[in-house]
């Protein structure tokens, strides 16, 4: 099972739009939305079905919606009407969530291809092809547009003309996105490695060895880069030498990307649950149980924190104690998180249906 997260944002219509735009927020994956998320469960505004799963999270310049499907397209539909207004065809089915940056659409396909998309007209504006599948979303940095594939590398290509600026080798496929700081690209591998690369040059900085291998993105902050592997662990390194802070176990494999919140950092497991970590120590502060394996990457919103499940559900649950507040249900699992654009929170699910819920 190999899944894309990714991160949650509310704002009316047009407002702050290019964070909308972005996996997890912002370059750094931190999960954080700037707003309160709704205090009450949601109904159901519109839904947009297409012909196939809906792993990857949408992305929102305001106006518009952009997100992929196992049908082998990309789709653009009105934020506030959920009506098409593009679709393209990427010949291979979208796992990678899509990024939003500079009018273009950015986004990897399962047949290795990485795309460039105008975002008005969805026109094709270059393509970039890999030898492998790509489920990592991108990062857009000093003009360049970053992300991993199943090739084992991490590519940082020209944003405008999909040129290669540099390219990573590493020793296993990187399904992972990257994460960003002010100096340093982070990604994870399945080959048991978490290494850390400079964004100029694209060479290593450092690696580590973690017990399993890591599909779920990092997240970078305050110092400190904090993720997951497939053996249930959870870590925090040092961001300039790789020097391990804390681990801590899960019982189950984690694919969630985690969202950091203070000195609170929130993941979920195929455990079924989602905890609540002390950032600086690793001690748990409260755990969540749903009715399925966590796959999806929580967000934490206000005082709630938003995250999907197996069990068909998208849940909100009270950051400070650890209580449900509400759940919304699909017919699928719900694997991506919410874009909340003019009061909707608008997600996918693996019935095939983007819903849109306020």
């Amino acid at each position: 099972m190999l899944l894309v997260f990714s991160g949650l944002f509310f704002r009316a219509a047009g407002e702050d739009a290019a964070e909308a735009g972005l996996f997890r927020l912002n370059p750094q994956r931190s999960g954080v939305a700037p707003v309160e998320a709704p205090a009450q469960a949601p109904k159901a505004a519109w839904t947009f079905k297409t012909q196939g799963d809906v792993v990857p999270s949408p992305v929102s310049d305001g106006k518009l919606v952009f997100f992929g499907s196992e049908d082998k397209n990309v789709y653009a539909v009105g934020a506030l009407d959920g009506k098409q207004i593009w679709a393209f065809s990427a010949g291979a089915k979208v796992i990678a969530s899509a990024a939003l940056s500079g009018g273009s659409v950015y986004v990897g396909a399962d047949d290795g291809t990485f795309f460039a998309i105008d975002a008005a007209t969805g026109k094709e504006r270059w393509r970039f092809k890999t030898e492998r599948k790509i489920y990592s979303s991108a990062v857009v940095f000093d003009g360049l547009v970053c992300f991993g594939s199943a090739d084992k590398c991490v590519y940082a290509l020209d944003a405008a003309s999909g040129k290669q600026a540099w390219r990573f080798q590493a020793q296993g496929a990187v399904l992972a996105s990257p994460a960003l700081d002010a100096e340093t690209v982070y990604a994870g591998g399945e080959d048991n490695r978490f290494c850390a690369i400079d964004r100029k040059t694209g060479k290593e900085r450092w690696s580590v060895k973690t017990l399993g291998g890591i599909n779920g993105s990092a997240c970078a902050a305050g110092g400190s880069v904090y993720v997951g592997d497939l053996r249930g662990t959870v870590y925090a390194f040092d961001a300039k030498d790789g020097a391990e802070k804390w681990r801590f176990a899960t019982k189950g494999r984690v694919f969630s990307s985690p969202a950091l919140a203070g000195d609170v950092l929130y993941i979920g497991s195929e455990d079924k649950h989602v905890y609540a970590l002390e950032a600086s120590t690793g001690k748990e502060r409260w755990r969540f149980k749903t009715g399925a394996a966590v796959c999806s990457s929580p967000v934490v919103a206000g005082k709630l924190v938003l995250a999907g499940s197996y069990d068909d559900k998208l849940y909100a649950i009270d950051a400070a104690k650890g209580a449900e507040v509400w759940s919304f249900k699909t017919k699928g699992a719900v694997v991506s998180c919410p874009a909340l654009v003019g009061g909707q929170a608008i997600f996918g699910s693996r019935d095939g249906n983007v819903y849109a819920v306020k």
